[in-house]
Order: structure tokens, then sequence, then C-alpha cells
């Protein structure tokens, strides 16, 4: 089953966070907020992958949200 697009937002969170341990958790939050479109985008990319069977849960839930929250990291 795909992943929704809630628990796709929530594991980037924890991984921007993961990697930028210095900020408060509200300013973690306050910029993943502000990048939702950019998620949103990288979640129908990676979904269409996802649905033409090219990536099963694991690496969507892995590899994508890993993508994802490495690019966050680098826009801050």
């Amino acid at each position: 089953m795909k992943p929704t697009f809630e628990e796709f937002y929530e594991a980037v969170e924890q991984g921007f966070k993961k990697r930028w341990l210095v900020l408060e958790v509200e300013e973690a939050e306050r910029y993943i907020a502000s990048e939702i479109d950019f998620i949103t985008m990288r979640y129908a990319e990676i979904s269409k992958e996802f649905d033409d069977g090219l990536i099963d849960r694991e690496t969507f839930m892995i590899g994508g949200v890993a993508s994802v929250a490495h690019c966050l990291e680098m826009m801050y």
C-alpha cells in the first residue's frame, strides 16, 4: 500500500530534524511547513514511481524520504 502524504510528510520532517539538531523544534517545523509545495511535488513524483511499479513501499519511505529531507537540509 502506498504511503499517504501525511506519513511521508511526517517522515520527511523527522529526517530533517535529525540532520538539524541545533535548530529549535519550532524553527524546524516552520521551515518544513514553508516548503510544503516542494514536499508535495516530490511526493507526487515518488508516488508515480510507486504506481508504475518502479519502487516498493520500503524504497518510497527510505530513499524517497531521505532524498527530500536531504534537499531541504541543503536548501536551508
